[in-house]
C-alpha cells in the first residue's frame, strides 16, 4: 500500500512538472511567434518603404526630365509658330482684294504650312483636384469639371495643334459631340473630327462621383494605354490640367508626357489666397486692402481690429478661407452691426473737426491704439453675430468656418 501511494504521488508530481513545462513551452512558442510575426511585418514594411522611396526618386527624375523636354519643345513650338505666321503673311500679300470682302480669295498653302509646323499634341485634363472636403460639399462637382471643355476645344483654331485629346468623365451622347464638331467647323477649324479625340475613363462609373477626373483616369488601364499610345506618336506633347495636384503629376509620369503646369507644391501654394497675395506684394502690384496668413480666431480678430480701425468708412469686409474654391467658403462681416464702429466714426468726426479738418490725425499711433482697444472688445463679443456666411453647405455655422482656417 505504501508503495502504491508513493507511485501515485510520484506520478502526480511528474504530471504537474510536465504540465508546467508544457505550458511554459507553449507560452514561449507563442511569444516567439509574435516576435517573428512582428519582425516579418517590420521587415516587409521596410522593404515596401524602400521600394516606394526608390519609385518616388525615379518619379522625381522623370518629372525633372519631362520639364526639360517641355522647355525644349516649347521653344521649338514658338519657332514653328513664327514660321507659320511668316507663311501666312506671304500668302496674304499674294492675295487679291475683293470688292465686297476686305481680302477675298485669300488661300493659304496648307501643305507648306504643315511642313513648316511639325504640330503638337495637347492633352486637356479638366480635373478639379481640390481637397476632398471641398469636393464632397460641391453638389454638382462632375458638372463643374465639364464647364471648361468647350473653351478648351476652341484651341483647335491654332493650326500648330496637330491633335487634341480631351478627357471627359462620362461618355457623351453622339448629338453633343457632333454639335461640338459643328461649332468648331463654323469657327474655321479644319478636320475638326480627325484632330479631336474624346477620351473616357472606362472605370469612371465604378467609383464615387466626388473623385477627380485625374484619379479616374489613373484607375482606368485601357484609357491609360490608349493615351500613352497617342502621346508616343508626337514629339511635342504636353498635358494641360485645370488644377495641378499629385494626381496630375503621377499621370504625367505614367504616360511620360510633360505637364504644362508648375510642381504641385508650388501650384497649391500660389493657388491659395495668402500665396497669391504674397506674390502680388513681392511684385509691388496694387491689391485690395486686407490681411493674409491668418490661422486661428485670435489672429482673425486682431487683423480685423487693425483693418477696421484704419478704414472706418468700409461697411463690409469679405472673409475667405485660404483654400477657398469658387467662393464656397466665404463670409461677410457687416460693420453696421458693431456698435463700436459707429461710435468711432463719431469720435473721428469730432477729432477731425477739432484739428481744423486734418484727417491724418485719426491715423496717429495713440488714436489708433485707443480705437483698436474698443474694437477688440466688441469683436470678441459680437463677431459671430455680425457675420453672414456664404450660404454653402460647407459652412453651416461659424464654427465650421473657423475649422476651415
Amino acid at each position: 500500500l505504501r508503495r502504491w501511494g508513493a507511485v501515485k504521488i510520484q506520478a502526480m508530481a511528474r504530471m504537474v512538472i510536465a504540465k508546467h513545462k508544457y505550458l511554459t513551452a507553449i507560452r514561449w512558442r507563442r511569444a516567439a511567434t509574435k516576435i517573428q510575426c512582428q519582425a516579418r511585418r517590420m521587415a516587409a514594411l521596410l522593404i515596401v518603404q524602400t521600394k516606394l522611396a526608390v519609385q518616388r526618386s525615379k518619379d522625381f527624375e522623370v518629372w525633372d526630365g519631362l520639364a526639360d523636354v517641355l522647355k525644349a519643345n516649347w521653344a521649338r513650338a514658338k519657332a514653328n509658330a513664327k514660321s507659320n505666321a511668316k507663311v501666312l503673311a506671304q500668302s496674304m500679300s499674294k492675295a487679291v482684294p475683293g470688292p465686297d470682302l476686305g481680302m477675298e480669295g485669300v488661300e493659304m498653302d496648307m501643305a507648306q504650312l504643315s511642313t513648316v509646323g511639325a504640330g503638337r499634341l495637347e492633352v486637356h485634363l479638366p480635373s478639379l483636384s481640390i481637397d476632398e472636403e471641398l469636393r464632397l460639399g460641391l453638389p454638382h462637382y462632375p458638372t463643374d469639371q465639364n464647364l471648361s471643355i468647350l473653351g478648351r476645344l476652341c484651341g483647335l483654331v491654332d493650326r500648330n495643334i496637330a491633335h487634341m485629346v480631351v478627357v471627359v468623365p462620362r461618355e457623351l451622347p453622339q448629338d453633343v459631340s457632333e454639335y461640338w464638331i459643328k461649332l468648331l467647323e463654323l469657327a474655321g477649324v479644319e478636320d475638326a473630327a480627325a484632330r479631336l479625340t474624346l477620351l473616357v475613363p472606362e472605370r469612371g462609373g465604378d467609383y464615387p462621383t466626388h473623385l477627380p477626373l485625374a484619379s479616374l483616369l489613373l484607375y482606368s488601364p485601357i484609357a491609360m494605354r490608349r493615351l500613352t499610345h497617342i502621346c508616343g506618336r508626337y514629339k511635342c506633347a504636353y498635358v494641360v490640367p485645370a488644377v495641378c495636384g499629385w494626381q496630375e503629376k503621377l499621370l504625367a509620369v505614367r504616360i511620360n508626357t510633360p505637364l504644362l503646369a508648375p510642381a504641385p507644391a508650388a501650384a497649391q501654394l500660389y493657388m491659395s489666397h495668402s500665396g497669391a497675395k504674397r506674390t502680388f506684394d513681392a511684385a509691388r502690384v496694387n491689391v485690395a486692402i486686407g490681411a493674409h496668413d491668418i490661422y486661428d480666431q485670435e489672429d482673425l480678430i486682431i487683423a480685423l481690429t487693425k483693418l477696421i480701425a484704419s478704414n472706418l468708412d468700409i461697411d463690409d469686409w469679405l472673409l475667405k478661407t485660404d483654400g477657398d474654391f469658387n467662393g464656397e467658403c466665404a463670409a461677410c462681416l457687416h460693420c453696421s452691426k458693431l456698435k463700436s464702429v459707429q461710435d468711432l466714426r463719431n469720435e473721428r468726426a469730432e477729432l477731425v473737426h477739432l484739428h481744423d479738418g486734418d484727417k491724418s490725425i485719426w491715423h496717429s499711433p495713440d488714436v489708433q491704439l485707443l480705437a483698436r482697444a474698443k474694437l477688440l472688445k466688441d469683436l470678441q463679443d459680437n463677431l459671430a453675430t455680425s457675420l453672414s456666411l456664404g450660404g454653402s453647405d460647407l459652412l453651416p455655422d461659424w464654427l465650421s468656418f473657423l475649422r476651415r482656417f
